[in-house]
C-alpha cells in the first residue's frame, strides 16, 4: 500500500516526502510549539517521524540534515492558518477542488469555552489546542459538511478556526 504524499521537504538539495497531516500528529506538534519555551525542533521531529513516506535518509532522525528538516517541517503548522476562512460564524475550507463549510453557534457555550481554555493552558501537561478547538466545534456545530468531522485535514483546519475564536472574541482589561 502506497501512502499519499502531501508535503515535499527539501534541505540542501535532498528531498523527503510526507503524508497528510493527521489530528494526533498536528496536536502533538502544536503542543510543543505552544510551550513557554517552544520546542520547534521537537515539533518538526514529531511531524517527520510520524508522516515520513520516503526520501533521503539525511533528513530523518540521526541524519546530518535532520535539524534543518525539523525546522522546515514545523512550518507545516503555520500553513494551517491559511487553510481556512472564518466569516459570520462560518468556517470555509477549500480542499482538493471543493469547498467545505460549517456553521457554528454565534454564542459559544460557557462550559465548552471553560473546558477549551483549560486544554489550551493546562497545568503540568502539554497544551491541546486542537482538542480545545474540536470541543468548541462539536459542542457549537449548527450545520455543515459532515466530511469535516471525518477527514483529519479538514478537521484540523476547522478546529484551528475554533481555537482562534478565543483570540477573535477577546477583550481587554486595564488597571486604572
Amino acid at each position: 500500500m502506497t501512502k499519499e504524499i502531501r508535503y515535499e521537504l527539501e534541505v540542501g538539495g535532498v528531498k523527503g516526502f510526507l503524508s497528510p497531516l493527521t489530528f494526533p500528529v498536528a496536536e502533538a506538534a502544536m503542543a510543543n510549539k505552544m510551550l513557554p519555551f517552544p520546542k520547534i525542533l521537537t515539533s518538526g521531529a514529531v511531524i517527520i517521524n510520524s508522516l515520513w513516506v520516503k526520501g533521503s535518509p539525511t533528513l530523518k532522525e540521526g541524519g546530518e540534515n535532520f535539524d534543518e528538516a525539523c525546522i522546515q517541517a514545523s512550518g507545516i503548522l503555520s500553513n494551517i492558518e491559511e487553510s481556512f476562512e472564518f466569516k459570520d460564524n462560518e468556517i470555509i475550507i477549500p480542499f482538493k477542488n471543493k469547498v467545505y463549510k460549517c456553521k457554528i453557534k454565534e454564542h459559544l457555550k460557557r462550559e465548552t469555552l471553560e473546558e477549551a481554555l483549560g486544554l489550551i493552558s493546562p497545568n503540568g501537561m502539554l497544551p491541546r489546542p486542537l482538542t480545545a478547538g474540536k470541543k468548541m466545534l462539536f459542542d457549537n456545530w449548527e450545520s455543515g459538511d459532515e466530511e469535516i468531522k471525518k477527514n483529519d485535514e479538514l478537521l484540523i483546519s476547522a478546529c484551528t478556526a475554533c481555537y482562534n475564536l478565543i483570540k477573535f472574541k477577546g477583550s481587554s482589561i486595564k488597571k486604572v
